[in-house]
């Protein structure tokens, strides 16, 4: 009798098994991260300078099957919709996070949608998002990189689209 370490199936068991709870518990957990970022960065940020037609407006990606985090559904340089251009992509990925400054920051990304379908291993990587991260600069700035100025709730108060040098303050609604 063999005994149930050595059965040729343990491995499909095991996978079986870690499944289960990756598909039980990865939804719960990806909707408490998305209801925490949505919470702490979503929002409308504007400028306070007087004349300054600049504002910034971050929502949750809500698109079936779309990777999770938060979109730029609306971005206004100096009157401009920066969006239009095509200079900065809308989907934001965390990148750097300093405690100690209270400060956060995330790029834009372009995979803001559900994932097409890929032609071939090159049009595969070429495709990937980090590829074209930080390739877009302004005054040798990436167009793309947002630091937040963060309280000490972990809640943003501020964006600071840097290759725009400009400072949105959060508009509480």
């Amino acid at each position: 009798m063999l005994s149930t370490s050595t059965l040729p199936e343990r491995p499909l068991i095991i996978g079986a098994i870690g499944d289960l709870i990756v598909d039980t518990i990865l939804p719960g957990l990806m909707a408490q991260s998305a209801a925490e970022a949505e919470r702490n960065f979503g929002g409308l940020y504007q400028s306070t300078v007087d004349g300054l037609n600049s504002s910034l407006t971050l929502t949750l990606n809500n698109t079936q099957g779309a990777p999770p985090g938060l979109v730029i559904s609306s971005f206004i340089s100096n009157s401009t919709d920066v969006l239009a251009t095509g200079v900065v992509p809308n989907r934001l990925v965390p990148t750097i996070a300093d405690a100690a400054t209270g400060k956060v920051a995330f790029r834009a990304v372009t995979q803001a949608d559900a994932p097409k379908a890929q032609l071939g291993p090159l049009s595969a990587i070429a495709r990937l998002s980090w590829i074209g991260a930080g390739v877009g600069t302004y005054g040798n700035l990436d167009t793309g990189l947002i630091v937040f100025d963060i309280d000490a709730n972990g809640r943003a108060i501020a964006a600071n689209p840097l290759a725009f040098r400009v400072k949105l303050n959060r508009i509480e609604e």
